[in-house]
């Protein structure tokens, strides 16, 4: 049995321990909560930015709203080629089991965008370039590529595709800070009206323009 000093002394170091307890709990939970509260009050910054912006320059009329526009159309052309290609490369390659994911993906696209194009001209030639078409035939691709399935798994070599990953050494960040450099030099050129050259003046866009007047090749 234990004396009763020594149950009181074991009680008051059981108090003892069980303040920083309780206390670890308290502080577990606030720095569970600031993450949120620090993502809260850069949401509210953010949004009297926003505001006050707004009084000069409407945010409606701001570039990355017009970008937007483009890039999603853009993606939609994207998918609706690599639907394409990829039904025509899966009936193609049936066959063929050394290809790998990566190479079919390139033939999927490149075949997909030659495919679309010769869609657009069997279009044009029946009279159908209306608006719904520019929704109408990515739909197409898009749901034919979806209809295809997943390819068969196969174990050759090439489809041991090494793909790179982010190690965090001086290396990595130089090449990408590069390439991320490069693309925004090549994109903020493109955005410039004075990209489009001779050829594209007098050649292809007039043309363009031309079957999208008549709705039909001209």
């Amino acid at each position: 049995m234990h004396h009763p000093i020594q149950e009181i002394a074991e009680q008051r170091v059981l108090g003892r321990r069980s303040i920083p307890q309780a206390r670890k709990a308290r502080l577990a939970l606030v720095a569970a909560t600031h993450p949120f509260l620090i993502g809260f009050f850069c949401l509210a910054a953010t949004v009297a930015v926003l505001l006050y912006l707004d009084q000069f320059t409407p945010i409606a009329t701001w570039l990355p709203w017009k970008l937007a526009h483009l890039w999603f159309w853009l993606g939609v052309f994207v998918a609706g080629c690599v639907g394409l290609g990829r039904v025509i490369v899966r009936w193609a390659l049936a066959e063929a089991g050394v290809v790998s994911s990566l190479e079919s993906f390139v033939l999927m696209f490149a075949v997909g965008v030659a495919a679309f194009a010769l869609l657009m001209d069997a279009a044009g030639a029946l009279h159908l370039f209306h608006p719904a078409l520019a929704v109408a035939l990515p739909a197409v691709g898009i749901l034919a590529g979806v209809s295809v399935g997943a390819p068969p798994k196969s174990s050759s070599a090439l489809n041991r595709v090494r793909l790179w990953r982010w190690r965090g050494d001086l290396v990595d960040l130089g090449v990408v800070g590069f390439g991320a450099l490069g693309v925004g030099l090549v994109y903020l050129h493109v955005l410039d009206p004075g990209a489009l050259n001779y050829d594209a003046h007098w050649t292809h866009v007039p043309i363009a323009t031309e079957f999208v007047r008549a709705g039909h090749l001209v």
